[in-house]
């Protein structure tokens, strides 16, 4: 007989937890809250270490959040400062290491949901399941270990084969174990059978933002409506993202009395970007916190996607694509793939080839406001079921 509630461990590192309030919530927090509004009880295993800010959060390594609803376990590890490094390498052992000393002392789990990567913490879960006998779920979110090597020099590549070689075999292991993959788009994981998979968008649960955890300043901006807002909201990388492209269509942003760009977040390319970019209607501001996440695509006309065509991101939808789709504005971005897909099916964005044809695009949207016609395609009923947070988690829930 089925039981109707379990125990569910899940482990997730590299994610914002209960405890980081100003963060937009992910699958972690997500995931949590659905099962325990099912009547699961969670334990939550994570690492100590926040991904996002590069730092070790402060708080107890065991503790409780919701009235003893979900039960955290943190794990210490060595950290790192760089996303793709031989030191994040180094930080995965440990954080494995750890984990397996944490795992031994762990009872009366009913099912686990494993986040993918990294690898090492996956393949500790996947063997400890399977010597238990516990049937888990992989919520597989980046393409490690091609990630890791993509674009590098061929030395490199030499150099780091044999981890290649070893991650891609604990990689296989932890999938070919797995009752169900969880995935961020049908094509990103291809060597699996359509049994086990899942799709589950990276949705998020829209909120009444706050206004008293929101900077004067941004307020001041969006509360201006003389020029419609064009944003992104996320880390510069320039392995990740084009935003250079906006300095050949210089002039026509210059002159521009219809709209302005305004980027939001930290990252390594942030000051390049800057001084490429430092001419009249686009603006540079820190990181906003979840609150002021929510504010500023509610008030803003559009999105400015400017992602590479890199391997991953074109079997994948990316986060920022599903927040536009969520918040209901049309996209503006040079992604491919799976990406591009949905934007032609449901007519919400453009997908631009070069800097000339971003221009173009750009006029066509202000000049004949053609945002209007975009926001009325969001009235579709399919992409609404597509891309609504409940029937995306229960996609997971039904498996448990």
């Amino acid at each position: 007989m089925r039981k109707l509630f379990k125990n569910i461990l899940i482990f997730q590192s590299g994610e914002p937890t209960h405890f980081d309030k100003l963060h937009k919530p992910m699958r972690l927090v997500n995931l949590a809250n659905s099962l325990i509004g099912k009547g699961h009880k969670v334990k939550v295993i994570t690492s100590l270490f926040f991904h996002q800010e590069k730092k070790f959060r402060t708080v107890d390594q065991s503790c409780f959040y919701n009235n003893d609803q979900i039960e955290y376990n943190f794990i210490k590890s060595p950290g790192y400062k760089k996303n793709i490094s031989i030191t994040r390498i180094i930080d995965h052992f440990f954080l494995a290491y750890n984990l397996s000393k944490k795992l031994k002392k762990l009872k009366n789990i009913d099912l686990a949901i494993v986040g993918f990567p990294p690898i090492e913490t996956s393949y500790v879960l996947a063997r400890w399941c399977k010597k238990m006998k516990i049937p888990y779920i992989v919520d597989f979110k980046d393409l490690w270990p091609e990630l890791f090597i993509n674009n590098k020099n061929f030395f490199f590549k030499i150099l780091i084969y044999p981890y290649y070689l070893l991650s891609s075999y604990l990689r296989n292991y932890v999938l070919m174990n797995s009752t169900h993959v969880s995935m961020i788009s049908e094509n990103f994981i291809q060597n699996i059978s359509h049994k086990k998979k899942i799709v589950c968008y990276l949705t998020k649960k829209k909120t009444q933002n706050q206004i008293i955890h929101i900077n004067k300043k941004i307020k001041d901006i969006f509360l201006n409506t003389k020029k419609k807002k064009i944003i992104f909201i996320g880390n510069f990388m320039e392995d990740a993202y084009d935003f250079a492209i906006l300095n050949k269509i210089k002039k026509y942003i210059i002159g521009s009395k219809k709209f302005e760009f305004h980027f939001f977040g930290e990252g390594p390319s942030k000051i390049k970007f800057m001084k490429i970019l430092n001419f009249e209607n686009i603006f540079f501001h820190g990181r906003a916190n979840s609150h002021e996440f929510d504010f500023i695509l509610n008030k803003s006309s559009a999105v400015f996607l400017p992602i590479k065509n890199r391997f991953d991101y074109l079997r994948s939808v990316p986060n920022k694509v599903i927040d536009a789709i969520q918040y209901k504005l049309p996209i503006f971005t040079s992604l491919k793939g799976d990406t591009e897909k949905i934007i032609n099916k449901y007519n919400i964005g453009y997908v631009y080839s070069n800097h000339e044809d971003l221009k173009y695009k750009l006029e066509k949207f202000f000049e004949y406001e053609f945002f209007i016609k975009i926001s009325d395609n969001y009235n579709n009923k399919d992409i609404k079921s597509e891309f609504d947070h409940d029937l995306n988690y229960r996609k997971l829930l039904d498996k448990i």
